[in-house]
């Protein structure tokens, strides 16, 4: 159209990254690398993918479920504990949306965006059927403290938000929409 200017967002390549302990995979910007010594972070519950520098990056928890508890304060429990981890004190800045609006949402993951000074952490989280509960997170320690100084939408919040939405289970899982109980079989 006449007059009208369009902006064209560039990302790098990216490459996959699974964790088949925890069931879960994600494609990442191809020069992020799983830290196995991410000091915080219980080996069991959790793992890092981090770029360069370890100013972004991603932080994957499974966590143990065994109520099968599934609604979205059960969600959003997991998901703060999980960015406690990086924010210490949560500061929610949006808990119904993330800055990847343009992205389809998935049935019953819930997301959120939480933000403390210069990090922003970007989440999602959801309950399968076989008592786990899972997180996906994407932080960034590199953006403006003041909201006015942040660009609207930028490369790297693109591929912020490519590696967010592209957390997933590695192998199916039952996710349930809301709480069921472990159904007792009487056969014995």
């Amino acid at each position: 159209m006449a007059g009208e200017s369009v902006t064209s967002l560039q990302v790098g390549s990216f490459a996959p990254a699974s964790f088949s302990d925890l069931n879960l995979a994600m494609c990442s910007p191809a020069d992020w690398q799983t830290d196995q010594t991410a000091p915080v972070l219980d080996p069991d519950l959790a793992r890092a993918h981090l770029a360069p520098g370890r100013e972004r990056g991603a932080l994957l928890f499974t966590y143990y479920n065994p109520q099968l508890e599934g609604d979205d304060t059960i969600k959003e429990r997991f998901m703060l504990k999980s960015a406690s981890y990086i924010l210490g004190q949560t500061i929610v800045e949006s808990p119904l949306d993330t800055d990847c609006a343009a992205y389809p949402r998935e049935p019953r993951v819930k997301y959120a965006k939480y933000r403390h000074g210069n990090t922003t952490v970007l989440a999602k989280g959801w309950i399968a059927g076989h008592g786990l509960a899972y997180v996906g997170l994407v932080f960034d320690h590199s953006v403006p403290a003041d909201h006015a100084e942040e660009h609207s939408f930028t490369a790297k919040m693109l591929e912020n938000c490519s590696a967010l939405v592209s957390i997933t289970n590695m192998y199916e899982t039952n996710i349930y929409e809301t709480t069921r109980p472990l159904q007792q079989d009487s056969s014995y």
